[in-house]
């Protein structure tokens, strides 16, 4: 494993820790092949999503990088809720996220939390996020 997938190991660790009620994984699926118990209880999705801003000084061609990961959350509520409990669901389960980041290892320090985008209650039942993360490799 490399420096950088040993980082999202740390994090989706951090994760499975401090949301045992949810499900953490690092192999994003679509909604409609999760497991209805598991969308009901929400699932987290750790995902690489490449690097950038190389420091590209003579012999250091490639390194002091920043880090990109995606983190997607992925919920369902009952079909006949109303769409409100989506936006409801999403934002939960993401200060869940926070508390979790907030709390962990301080290697976790230097993770900054960039966009965050969620459904916007458009796909009922099902709700969506993804929060943008970056660190310095």
């Amino acid at each position: 494993m490399s420096e950088r997938d040993d980082y999202l190991a740390m994090i989706a660790t951090q994760l499975t820790d401090a949301c045992p009620t949810r499900v953490i994984t690092r192999s994003l699926k679509d909604p409609a092949q999760h497991k209805a118990a598991d969308l009901l209880a929400g699932v987290l999705t750790l995902v690489s999503s490449g690097e950038g801003n190389y420091q590209n000084l003579n012999g250091r061609l490639g390194l002091d990088a920043i880090a990109r990961a995606a983190l997607i959350g992925q919920i369902k509520v009952a079909e006949n809720a109303e769409s409100l409990a989506i936006e409801q669901a999403e934002l939960t389960l993401f200060e869940e996220v926070l508390n979790a980041l907030r709390t962990g290892p301080d290697a976790l320090r230097c993770l900054d939390l960039k966009d965050f985008r969620q459904s916007a209650q458009l796909e009922h039942p099902y709700g969506w996020f993804v929060l943008e993360l970056e660190w310095a490799t």
